[in-house]
């Protein structure tokens, strides 16, 4: 079967008439946590970076199950992992510390919601978003909260630090349409940048920030630059709806869209470069590793773009069978070479990056819905079931 990925090449205008056809085949005692943080051994935030390119450079091959532990209900966010301890909330209003060595819980911190947001680590401390419509930092070591800073909906998306400042945005029905920027330390709000009107455009996705540039998205399709260090606007593109964190990547931004776009536009205008387009909504954060974009789509397969290429396919693939209602259900993770990633047929799976061979496959007791954290070759990940595991 004879498979096609349409990519539109943009350096002038979108043209149809550039468009390619691309054949492809088918609680113990605490411990001291060190409040400093040494990429790449840890993974401290969403997709491991502010850049949110989801990779870190290591190597490794195999898989058994190391530990895995029973949280109170289903974890929906991506764990963080700094100095051998695993950081993740939970559906049952909870925040966790968990030895990343043996599973044991270090300490619990109870917020007024559910938690969706996947937590970043800096500066001795844990910045975590809560459906209570809190921005949390806790203390690495304790657990003891440092302060709550309270936005108008619910924070939902993961926070980003960079150079002593919090970036992050609250979502939902009750939506400010905010992006703010807080004092790490102390939680003073330094600036805010209204992206759109309140409960009718939001911001969408988690922040980015690189090289002094916040780039999200908001509810109407629109991709933003704004200035780090002040909140003022950039630029700001319209590109369909984005519902996960941009990646930025050698001077171009990369983001997926709900109408089954993967879009490059440039970090400098915002200018359009290419897009490639999947046969379903691309609506999780792609990963980048030695000039290779990968992501997933609700077409259930999994992307490897040329970069260098204008976003040529490499390869793909796609998990369970023809029929099958299984589909990748987070963004990708690179590690060593590996594209790490979970499905909803309760399994997460490991491919050779440059190949797209399959190199293991590991079942899980539910779905898998956020992105894999890999730190020293260990996948940590939780499921729809409340458990966490560490496979390597």
């Amino acid at each position: 079967m004879i498979v096609v990925l349409a990519v539109v090449a943009c350096h002038e205008k979108n043209d149809p008439s550039r468009q390619k056809k691309i054949s492809v085949t088918e609680p113990p005692k605490e411990r001291v946590i060190s409040r400093d943080l040494s990429w790449p051994s840890d993974w401290p935030m969403f997709l491991g970076n502010p850049h949110r390119n989801g990779n870190v450079l290591l190597h490794g091959t195999e898989a058994r199950l190391l530990w895995k532990a029973k949280l109170g209900d289903a974890v929906f966010s991506s764990a963080a992992v700094v100095n051998d301890v695993v950081f993740v909330g939970s559906r049952d209003h909870h925040f966790y510390a968990i030895d990343a060595r043996s599973g044991s819980i270090l300490w619990r911190f109870k917020t007024g919601n559910l938690i969706f947001s996947s937590a970043a680590v800096a500066l001795g401390n844990i910045y975590v978003g809560s459906d209570d419509g809190h921005l949390y930092a806790l203390d690495a070591t304790s657990g003891a909260k440092r302060f709550a800073f309270k936005t108008e909906g619910e924070v939902r998306l993961s926070p980003a630090v960079w150079r002593g400042l919090v970036f992050f945005a609250d979502s939902g029905f009750r939506a400010s349409g905010l992006l703010y920027a807080l004092d790490a330390k102390t939680g003073e709000e330094k600036w805010r940048f209204q992206a759109g009107v309140a409960r009718a455009d939001w911001v969408a996705t988690s922040p980015t920030v690189y090289e002094r540039a916040v780039y999200f998205a908001t509810s109407t399709g629109y991709l933003y630059s704004v200035d780090a260090n002040n909140g003022k606007e950039h630029w700001r593109k319209q590109v369909g709806v984005v519902r996960s964190a941009p990646t930025v990547y050698e001077g171009n931004v990369y983001a997926g869209t709900s109408d089954g776009h993967l879009v490059a536009v440039t970090t400098e205008a915002g200018r359009e470069v290419w897009r490639a387009k999947a046969e379903a909504p691309v609506n999780a954060a792609p990963s980048i590793y030695n000039g290779v974009l990968y992501f997933r789509s609700d077409d259930r397969f999994l992307y490897a773009l040329d970069l260098a290429a204008d976003g040529k396919l490499l390869w793909k693939y796609r998990t369970g069978q023809r029929f099958d209602t299984a589909k990748v259900e987070t963004a990708p993770s690179v590690w060593g070479g590996i594209v790490y990633f979970g499905s909803d047929n309760n399994f997460v799976y490991a491919f050779e990056a440059r190949t797209g061979k399959k190199l293991w496959q590991f079942k899980t007791d539910a779905e898998v819905l956020a992105a894999p954290t890999i730190v020293d070759g260990v996948a940590y990940f939780g499921d729809a079931d409340g458990f966490v595991y560490a496979v390597k």
